[in-house]
């Protein structure tokens, strides 16, 4: 059985996925940036990225990467270390333990959402809505 999400559907998904984010504005990831958001999961999944690598893989540019370290910086999100000479060139970049929390609890947060909404479904579409993503996870 093949079961297609409609644009709406998807659209209200999303709004209540961030109705839910924003109960928990004390870990800051009710305000990310869908940018923020794609940098900061980079970062946790692969803590030795480097901006090139980073750059390459969003499609985004230097300029925007700088950015939107700029502003997880700000939210003590990240830290960026320089090489000794503070070349711009050579920076570390890595999450703080707060960055590690609002990643961790907007997964849980996620994961809490579609658990519950998938339950509520048949088995039929809750297999067709695992075999989806067990897909797209193997993209």
């Amino acid at each position: 059985m093949e079961y297609k999400l409609e644009c709406d559907q998807i659209k209200r998904l999303s709004l209540k996925s961030q109705a839910l984010l924003k109960e928990y504005q004390d870990y800051n990831i009710s305000t990310l940036t869908h940018n923020q958001y794609v940098v900061l999961t980079y970062l946790y999944a692969f803590p030795n990225i480097s901006s090139t690598e980073l750059i390459k893989k969003l499609g985004i540019s230097k300029q925007q990467l700088s950015k939107t370290y700029d502003l997880l910086e700000c939210k003590n999100l990240i830290k960026r270390t320089y090489g000794a000479t503070k070349d711009k060139r050579k920076v570390e970049v890595n999450l703080t333990s707060d960055g590690v929390k609002c990643i961790e609890m907007r997964y849980a947060v996620i994961t809490h959402f579609l658990n519950e909404h998938i339950k509520k479904l048949s088995p039929q579409k809750q297999e067709c809505i695992c075999n989806t993503i067990q897909f797209l996870l193997e993209e």
